[in-house]
């Protein structure tokens, strides 16, 4: 099975997709939603279009959630053979394009040198990250127009740091640990 992908194509509609080059005793695919990323629930199962679930060919498979959540949403797919034998799939992060679907994520955490911090939703103009130590003292300025922006924090000493995302309709804060 390839990687799983996916996207919101209209409001809150998830659409996924993935291939298989071949198939040996394939029932089907769970497809399995999570909103945090780690519990995750079957919401439906896909049959697999292998003749008797047998196949040498590639085979592309589709599935739309009308129901996906706001704000950020997690996909996998469960193979299931069969036998009753599993296999999952990558996971998949989506987010619906709405104030309440924005996030930031910092990693690694706790942090050494470096720090990536990711965003997640829709940016909009004059976007800066700030690094501040726990009294809110500023330490860092950066501004950013991707969606990851790496930190140095090699010359910080060890302890909590706030890293503020700003942009005109966003504010979002989270704190690290820097070792």
């Amino acid at each position: 099975m390839t990687n799983l992908q996916g996207q919101i194509v209209s409001g809150n509609v998830a659409q996924l997709s993935w291939h298989t080059l071949s198939e040996q005793n394939n029932k089907g695919f769970e497809i399995q939603r999570s909103i945090d990323g780690k519990h995750f629930y079957t919401i439906d199962f896909v049959s697999t279009k292998a003749t008797a679930g047998n196949s040498t060919a590639q085979l592309a498979y589709n599935y739309t959630d009308k129901k996906a959540v706001n704000g950020a949403v997690y996909y996998r797919l469960q193979q299931l053979d069969i036998d009753g034998k599993t296999t999952l799939s990558n996971i998949v992060r989506l987010t619906t394009n709405d104030k309440e679907g924005f996030e930031i994520v910092a990693a690694p955490k706790p942090v050494n040198n470096s720090v990536a911090i990711k965003t997640y939703g829709v940016q909009t103009g004059n976007a800066t990250i700030t690094v501040s130590d726990i009294t809110g003292k500023v330490l860092q300025m950066l501004p950013t127009t991707t969606t990851e922006t790496i930190i140095d924090m090699s010359k910080l000493a060890q302890g909590i740091y706030l890293i503020k995302y700003t942009d005109a309709e966003h504010n979002e804060t989270i704190k690290v640990s820097k070792q």
